[in-house]
């Protein structure tokens, strides 16, 4: 009895110190996440450059993935500018989104983002869209132009 409490004990610690090795949210007071900032995330990468490096290792062919297709990653930026809890929306592709968000943490290094002089955690996100068998991420310009196409056909 007193081995299974022991056992016990030493299993709670070990889930309590693996969860406290990774990313979490900065503000553990208020649930809130920032949409919209003072100073917005630096991704260290500009769109156009983290587009080709994804089109380098991803090829929509190579995962049944049609033309046309939008689809959206969204994911929290935190105080220490960690990336994480990604979540992609309207594809459902299992291994393509795993592969699609070890890339896009590989490939971006982000500067915490900004609110009244402190930094904070935010949600962000990309809409990509595929065209001619390669990766698109849109602009805001090209979102809303999207988003209304979408709407007509509805």
């Amino acid at each position: 009895m007193i081995i299974n409490k022991i056992y016990i004990f030493l299993i709670t610690g070990l889930l309590f110190s693996l969860n406290s090795l990774g990313q979490s949210r900065c503000d553990t007071v208020s649930e809130d996440i920032i949409l919209w900032l003072e100073k917005m995330p630096e991704r260290g990468i500009s769109i156009d450059e983290l587009e080709i490096k994804i089109n380098e290792v991803l090829t929509p062919h190579d995962f049944r993935i049609e033309n046309d297709v939008v689809f959206y990653v969204f994911f929290i930026i935190n105080c220490k500018g960690e990336d994480f809890d990604y979540q992609v929306y309207n594809l459902d592709n299992k291994i393509f989104n795993e592969k699609l968000i070890e890339y896009l943490k590989e490939f971006t290094n982000w500067a915490p983002p900004m609110l009244h002089d402190r930094s904070a955690d935010m949600q962000a996100s990309y809409s990509i869209k595929v065209h001619d068998n390669s990766f698109n991420i849109l602009d805001e310009k090209e979102r809303r132009r999207e988003s209304r196409k979408k709407r007509r056909k509805k």
